[in-house]
């Protein structure tokens, strides 16, 4: 089963690298941006 997951994973990423070089330079580059919505969690500082 982990190989049939693991092969989707693949062909999902098959199919954004194929979608992303579709795109033109600068199309890619907005597509690959952060949204800035989207607010990304630090993780833990150690208190060491």
């Amino acid at each position: 089963m982990r190989i049939a997951s693991e092969y989707e994973t693949a062909l999902d990423a098959k199919g954004a690298t194929a979608q992303l070089s579709a795109l033109t330079a600068e199309e890619r580059a907005y597509a690959l941006r952060p949204d800035p919505a989207i607010r990304t969690v630090s993780p833990p500082r150690s208190s060491a």
